[in-house]
């Protein structure tokens, strides 16, 4: 059962994704955000490039404030994060 959801994520994960790959250079990091309901369907995904920052975790800190920002700009006002 988890092994077929999880499987089910990612293909919706690969779905989510822009069908042309942008190069990036290495002075870039993308960030990707998939917003799912309680039921495990998707209802936005977004990804963007930011300048490399200086550490791992200040790309999860600005991953997550991306996370915030389009949860708030979807009108969730209950929401669940999880990183990588």
């Amino acid at each position: 059962m988890l092994t077929s959801l999880a499987g089910g994520m990612l293909q919706d994960f690969i779905n989510a994704q822009d069908p042309v790959p942008v190069p990036t250079s290495s002075n870039t990091a993308d960030l990707g955000v998939v917003i799912r309901d309680s039921h495990g369907e998707i209802m936005g995904a977004m990804s963007v490039h930011v300048p490399l920052p200086q550490s791992v975790t200040e790309v999860e800190a600005l991953a997550c404030r991306h996370a915030v920002s389009f949860a708030i700009d979807l009108g969730l006002h209950e929401v669940i994060f999880e990183g990588d």
